[in-house]
């Protein structure tokens, strides 16, 4: 008998732009081409929604629309799926660490965990880059350049549009979270190599004349959650992280796309041992 071999498809969230498992979707039930991560990220874009589904809205029954919303007014959370088996299940056997998935058992939870293993260590990861960003000395320096405790960040360079579209862009674009690499081999600049949560990889090639120094959280020899200011240099060790708040996809003149940096202060690094 021939083997199945199951891929799993991953697709980012029209709100938040993370990347998630499709089958695990939450979609718009007029056009089903809309599709969330979770149903918080479907009603928070309702509205928004609404303005390109509008002949599908129109034509949305109120008392089906009502039966999707607690008297409260926030949306049902449906039931969890178990990662292992797809059988519905509740939320109390997760992944300890990283609390994204759910088994129905933990006959189910031991058989994926070779599986899941490979990937939970990288939701965590992300997770305290994402504390770091919006907890103390950071928050507050990072508050100058544009973030607010409503800002979205996100660990996917699929949310990066591409430089000639600044004039059509109009919305408010989420900064990125990657993390280094190696080198990339470049004669004249800093560059290097990134990957995002997905496994996505590109390179970053740094290209501002006159900054030398970059903002870095939790530099060797000091607190985890100090702020400093360190050469650009010892900044791109393999395993750190960059938060990068203006990117876009840039062609090189070697016809290589990937994401050119003009300006330090549009950078963040956070140290990761």
């Amino acid at each position: 008998m021939e083997k199945i071999i199951w891929i799993r498809v991953f697709t980012p969230c029209q709100k938040c732009c993370r990347k998630f498992l499709y089958k695990y979707r939450v979609s718009c039930d007029q056009c089903k081409k809309t599709h969330y991560c979770s149903s918080i990220c479907w009603f928070e874009d309702l509205d928004s929604h609404k303005n390109h589904c509008l002949q599908a809205f129109q034509a949305l029954d109120q008392d089906s629309f009502q039966k999707s919303i607690d008297l409260d007014g926030k949306p049902n959370t449906p039931e969890k799926t178990c990662f292992c088996c797809e059988r519905s299940c509740g939320d109390e056997l997760s992944c300890w660490n990283c609390r994204n998935v759910f088994y129905c058992s933990s006959v189910c939870k031991q058989k994926d965990n070779a599986i899941h293993s490979t990937y939970c260590g990288k939701t965590v990861s992300f997770t305290y880059i994402n504390h770091i960003i919006f907890n103390g000395e950071t928050f507050r320096y990072l508050e100058k350049k544009g973030l607010t405790s409503e800002s979205r960040t996100t660990p996917v360079l699929l949310s990066i549009v591409h430089e000639m579209s600044r004039a059509s862009v109009n919305y408010i674009r989420p900064w990125v979270i990657v993390q280094i690499v190696s080198p990339y081999p470049q004669n004249w600049q800093y560059a290097i190599l990134v990957k995002d949560y997905t496994g996505e990889e590109t390179h970053i090639i740094f290209h501002d004349d006159k900054r030398t120094h970059a903002a870095i959280t939790g530099c060797p020899n000091l607190d985890r959650h100090a702020l400093s200011m360190a050469p650009l240099s010892s900044c791109l060790k393999p395993g750190n992280f960059i938060i990068l708040m203006d990117a876009w996809w840039h062609i090189f003149l070697d016809r290589t796309t990937g994401i050119r940096i003009d300006n330090l202060e549009l950078v963040h690094f956070v140290w990761r041992d």
